[in-house]
């Protein structure tokens, strides 16, 4: 997805069409710069077809040699393989053996949109990762993979976030990974490693918002309990965990993943 253009309504009630080479410090701006730059109105992408793909999730027990292996399967894969990595505890979904249910797990969420002919082979290299104690792999539309955990983390639970960049996935981060996976808050706080690859690191630093375009990984932690009061108490995992993670970050944090101050 591709942004070439932006129609807004600015502060003074002008009406402007936002490009590369028109109003182009408007453009950068309303592409992540924050907000109250004006209304948009319309915008234009450029699309990428994709129609089904090859992906789900596979679970393994939550080991160092695992994540290690998920290390190096992320560098040197085809840049039409997405695989998230998580990190938590087991969710009670059909796939996975109830005895693996609420046990430190963690997983790797596949999204392959090469040829139908090469899914084994990228089955196959999930499985080179671990001992496999649950999987959900198949063709899926593509719009689908992003829905897979929805019922889990159903609308009214509270949440406290943090996130970290890292260049590489240092074994200090792994360490991280392995030492406070285990205390995982719930099922629903679910640590997610987001590898940064392909595309985003052939475009400057400069010529967007996001800066952070040398960095290879956003991790995303976050404690997810249905009172507040729990989620307050859950406030120290997260930010012994992001302490934890600090010597092997590169400094501050992707602003999603990120808790805002009240008020």
């Amino acid at each position: 997805m591709d942004c070439r253009s932006v129609d807004l309504v600015t502060a003074d009630g002008s009406f402007v069409t936002c490009t590369p080479e028109r109003h182009a410090d408007l453009f950068w701006a309303v592409r992540g710069g924050g907000g109250n730059f004006g209304v948009i109105t319309s915008f234009v992408h450029r699309l990428h077809p994709v129609a089904d793909i090859f992906g789900g999730p596979v679970f393994y027990p939550l080991d160092a040699e695992v994540l290690r292996r998920y290390r190096e399967l992320v560098a040197g894969s085809d840049e039409r393989l997405g695989a998230l990595l998580i990190v938590g505890l087991g969710p009670p979904v059909p796939f996975l053996p109830e005895r693996w249910h609420g046990r430190p797990l963690c997983g790797v969420v596949t999204c392959w949109s090469g040829p139908e002919e090469e899914d084994e082979h990228i089955r196959a290299q999930l499985a080179a990762l671990g001992p496999v104690v649950g999987q959900h792999l198949g063709r899926i539309p593509y719009p689908l993979v992003n829905t897979l955990f929805d019922e889990l983390v159903p609308a009214g639970l509270f949440h406290y976030w943090k996130g970290s960049f890292t260049r590489g996935l240092p074994d200090g981060a792994l360490d991280a990974l392995v030492e406070y996976g285990p205390t995982t808050p719930s099922v629903q706080s679910v640590t997610v490693v987001f590898p940064l690859d392909g595309a985003c690191h052939r475009v400057a630093p400069e010529d967007t918002a996001f800066s952070y375009r040398d960095a290879d990984y956003a991790i995303a932690l976050s404690p997810t309990l249905t009172t507040r009061e729990d989620c307050e108490t859950h406030k120290g995992w997260v930010r012994a965990f992001h302490r934890a993670l600090e010597p092997h970050a590169m400094g501050g944090g992707y602003v999603n993943f990120v808790t805002p101050p009240p008020g």
